[in-house]
C-alpha cells in the first residue's frame, strides 16, 4: 500500500504573522550531520530557479525519503522551523513534511525508537493546531494525522500477515484502523459541507481568495482543493476499510461489512481519467477486493484494463505493486508455474 501523503499545491502569501511550533525533543547534531543539512539547503537554492522554493524542497524531500535518508528531512526541518521569520504558510508546510518524515521513518523500524517517531508525528501536528486552532490549513493538519494513523495501521497488518499467530497484532491493528476511518469519516464530512457551502456562498455573488495576494498570512483552500483533497480523503478511507477487512476475522461479518464499504468508496473514484495516480490506485485495490472474494474473472478484467492505461512512466511503486497483485491473482487461480513466469 502506498504511503504517500496528502500534498495540496497553492499559489504562497507573503508577509503576515508568524507562530512557533513546538516540536519534541529536538535531535541531537554533530558536526557531519549539520555538513549535510547544509548541503541540501544548497542543492534546495539551486532548485529553486527553476521551481517555486516550497515545490523544490517537497520533491527533494521526497526524493531523500525514497532512499531512507529520513534523518537529513527531518533535521533540516527542524533547523528551519526553528527561523523567526518564517511566513504561516511556510511554516504549515514545513510541519507537514516533518510528520510525514516521521511516519516513513517509522515504517523502517521497531521497537521503543519505532514508537517514539509515531508519536512524533502526531505531537508535531498537534502542537500546530493547538497554537493555531482556527488555522485555515487545519484541514491538511488533520488529514495528515488520519494518514500517520492509517501507516501505523498498514504497519501493524503487514506484521500480522508475517506472524499470523500473534493476535495481539492483529488487535492493536483493529483499534488503530477504526481510529483512523473515524478520523477519515468526520474530516470527509467536513469537507463535503464545507464545499456545499463554499457553492452555495459563490452562487451568491461571492468569489474565492485571491490567493495571488502577497500580503495574506495564509489562505484558506479553494474550492478545487477541496475537491482533490475531498478525494483523496475518500480513496484513503477506502483504503483504511481494506485494512479492516483484512485484520477482521476471516470471513465474519465485520469482514464483509468492511470490504463492502471499501468498494463503495473506492468505485467512483476508479472512474476517474485514465492515467491519474488516484484512477490507478483506486481500480488496484478494486481488483485485489475482486480477488479476495473469489470473483477472479472481475479481477482480471480490471488488471487488464489497468494494464493499457497505466503510462509508461509511471511511478516505480505503482508499477510494482500491479505486478504484486498480478502474482497474487496466478496463485488464486493455483497456477504458480504461470505466476512465476509473469515475473520472469
Amino acid at each position: 500500500m502506498s504511503r504517500d501523503l496528502i500534498r495540496v499545491t497553492r499559489s504562497v502569501s507573503e508577509g503576515g504573522r508568524t507562530t512557533t511550533v513546538r516540536t519534541p525533543r529536538p535531535l541531537k547534531r554533530s558536526p557531519l550531520l549539520t555538513l549535510q543539512v547544509g548541503i541540501v539547503a544548497l542543492i534546495l537554492t539551486i532548485a529553486a530557479h527553476s521551481l517555486r522554493a516550497d515545490e523544490a524542497r517537497a520533491r527533494f524531500y521526497e526524493q531523500l525519503r525514497q532512499r531512507r535518508l529520513f534523518s537529513l528531512v527531518e533535521a533540516d526541518c527542524l533547523t528551519r522551523l526553528a527561523g523567526r521569520s518564517l511566513r504561516e504558510r511556510d511554516r504549515g508546510d514545513l510541519v507537514l513534511e516533518l510528520s510525514r518524515t516521521y511516519a516513513a521513518h517509522a515504517w523502517q523500524t521497531v521497537g521503543a525508537e519505532q514508537e517514539d517517531l509515531w508519536q512524533r508525528g502526531n505531537q508535531v501536528l498537534s502542537a500546530t493546531l493547538e497554537q493555531s486552532p482556527k488555522s485555515v490549513r487545519h484541514e491538511l493538519f488533520e488529514a495528515q494525522r488520519a494518514l500517520n494513523d492509517l501507516s501505523r495501521a498498514e504497519w501493524l497488518l503487514a506484521q500480522s500477515e508475517l506472524r499470523p499467530d500473534n493476535r495481539s497484532l492483529q488487535q492493536q491493528g483493529l483499534l488503530v484502523a477504526r481510529g483512523t476511518i473515524e478520523r477519515l469519516t468526520v474530516l470527509e464530512a467536513s469537507l463535503s459541507r464545507e464545499a456545499r457551502s463554499a457553492t452555495s456562498t459563490n452562487a451568491s455573488g461571492r468569489k474565492d481568495v485571491d490567493q495571488t495576494n502577497d500580503k495574506a498570512a495564509d489562505t484558506p483552500l479553494i474550492a478545487f482543493e477541496r475537491r482533490t483533497l475531498g478525494q483523496q480523503i475518500r480513496f484513503r478511507l477506502g483504503s483504511a476499510r481494506l485494512v479492516q477487512s483484512k485484520l477482521s476475522e476471516s470471513e465474519s461479518a465485520d469482514q464483509a461489512a468492511a470490504i463492502v464499504a471499501a468498494e463503495e468508496l473506492l468505485s467512483p473514484l476508479a472512474a476517474g481519467a485514465n492515467g491519474e495516480r488516484l484512477t490507478s490506485e483506486s481500480q488496484l485495490l478494486l481488483a485485489e477486493i475482486a480477488r479476495r472474494r473469489g470473483d477472479l474473472g472481475r479481477a482480471a478484467r480490471i488488471l487488464a484494463s489497468l494494464d493499457k492505461s497505466l503510462p509508461n512512466d509511471v511511478a516505480s511503486d505503482l508499477r510494482e505493486r500491479f505486478i504484486v497483485e498480478r502474482v497474487r491473482w496466478w496463485l488464486a487461480k493455483r497456477q504458480p508455474a504461470e505466476a512465476a513466469a509473469f515475473l520472469i
